[in-house]
């Protein structure tokens, strides 16, 4: 991707607007991206009582990523037993 392909877009994460790189045509995502994380930043912060944005950040990055490896694996394990039928079916 050409540099020319970026633009900077303003987020706002815990209160503190950011400048981030975004590609042309994909604005709308990323702004999703930062509602949806920016949301989950907001919460974590008032279940946990503290004001240390370092553990928050930290906690919800952990958590986001747990969230997507357990998807993922989900959805291999349902694409295999998807294959399994197809196989069984074919013969």
């Amino acid at each position: 991707m050409a540099e020319g392909d970026n633009r900077g877009l303003a987020i706002t994460l815990l209160g503190k607007q950011h400048m981030v790189a975004c590609p042309k045509g994909k604005e709308d995502d990323l702004l999703a991206a930062a509602h949806r994380l920016n949301t989950e930043l907001n919460e974590f912060k008032q279940r946990a009582h503290t004001k240390s944005e370092d553990k928050v950040l930290l906690m919800v990055a952990l958590n986001l990523c747990h969230q997507l490896l357990s998807s993922e694996s989900e959805h291999a394990q349902q694409l295999n037993t998807l294959i399994s039928k197809l196989l069984l079916a074919s013969k």
